[in-house]
């Protein structure tokens, strides 16, 4: 589309999602088939009458908690400290804001 509309070698070639490495995209894949397998062990588990009997609600939970500490822990090693997290959310506080809204909304 953009280069249609935009003299020829004035645009940048984007790649989808920002996933132009290899190692991108890989996790991206991985995270999607975590994801996926996921939904499809719980709708199978509700449905198994040997599986013991648990609340879905409460499991997603449990796994929005455990993929918030995975992240937050991901940064600290590979990008800074806690503090450093607090200041780039606060100084990047609209892409925030643009990110949260359809987590919350999950």
């Amino acid at each position: 589309f953009f280069s249609l509309c935009m003299p020829k070698g004035s645009y940048k070639k984007m790649a989808l999602l920002g996933l132009d490495t290899f190692p991108k995209k890989g996790i991206f894949l991985l995270y999607m088939a975590l994801w996926c397998g996921l939904r499809i062990f719980v709708y199978a588990s509700k449905n198994l009458k040997s599986a013991p009997k648990y609340n879905s609600t409460s499991l997603l939970v449990f796994v929005c908690i455990a993929k918030l500490f995975m992240a937050t822990g991901m940064y600290m090693r590979n990008d800074g400290t806690l503090k450093d997290m607090v200041e780039k959310l606060v100084e990047h506080r609209n892409l925030f804001l643009r990110y949260s809204l359809p987590a919350v909304s999950y």
